[in-house]
């Protein structure tokens, strides 16, 4: 009897504690369907608003001003994570592409490369402990030939040389690398990473795209990110 009591005791206790598990569950998916509404809300009325905002067309140096955008619904949104925030960044520019215009590009090669760079900018826009990672600290003011040594090593680390896969990461390497001059201003740091921007997408190879046209529409972009890492005091 006491063992048959015993049975029907923890039976009892498992019941209880797995509808207990159940109503979280239930809970859980509950906040999460509506969290995901709020969310799906504000990105259609953030996208009419780009669209308003553009409504001649997007530039290449106006996609770091339609992150900006993002980032203000970000702030009315703070329990959104790290993975939330690049998956809703990368959904907007993909949305907004019909809207990007490059001058002399086709269409279906801007919305290549869009789909291509959107989540790697959008994980560069929204690092994982919530500010760009840093590479050593570089104590002075980095001569050329140190950064040059710092670039050829990058270019190595990479099997098939810069491709178009590769530029969001050379924007990434950047960055990363300027934040490391600890001794410079935010201004200079962000001459620093320009150059080796310059510097690496002078040693991209780009198919179907003549290199004096693709050079300077990625160095557009990235120019325009490391302007507005400097303006969020991010380098």
């Amino acid at each position: 009897m006491k063992k048959t009591l015993g049975i029907l005791s923890i039976f009892f206790s498992t019941c209880v504690s797995f509808n207990a598990f159940s109503s979280l569950e239930e809970s859980n998916l509950e906040h999460s369907t509506i969290h995901q509404n709020i969310i799906s809300s504000e990105s259609e009325t953030l996208i009419k608003n780009i669209k308003e905002m553009f409504a001649d067309g997007i530039s290449i140096s106006d996609i770091t001003n339609a992150y900006q955008m993002i980032d203000a619904v970000m702030q009315h949104n703070p329990d959104m994570t790290v993975e939330e925030k690049r998956a809703f960044a990368t959904n907007i520019i993909c949305k907004i592409s019909d809207m990007i215009h490059i001058p002399y590009m086709p269409e279906i090669i801007v919305d290549s490369v869009v789909e291509i760079c959107a989540p790697i900018l959008s994980m560069l826009m929204y690092p994982e402990n919530g500010s760009l990672q840093c590479l050593d600290s570089i104590k002075g003011i980095p001569h050329e030939l140190e950064i040059r040594k710092a670039i050829d090593g990058f270019i190595d680390d990479l099997s098939d040389g810069i491709t178009l896969e590769e530029i969001p990461t050379c924007f990434m390497f950047a960055s990363s690398f300027a934040i490391s001059c600890k001794d410079l201003d935010s201004h200079n740091r962000g001459n620093v990473a320009k150059f080796i921007i310059s510097e690496l997408l002078d040693k991209t190879d780009t198919p179907f795209l003549p290199d004096f046209f693709s050079d300077a529409v990625f160095k557009t972009l990235g120019f325009s990110m490391i302007d507005y890492f400097i303006a969020k005091g991010d380098i």
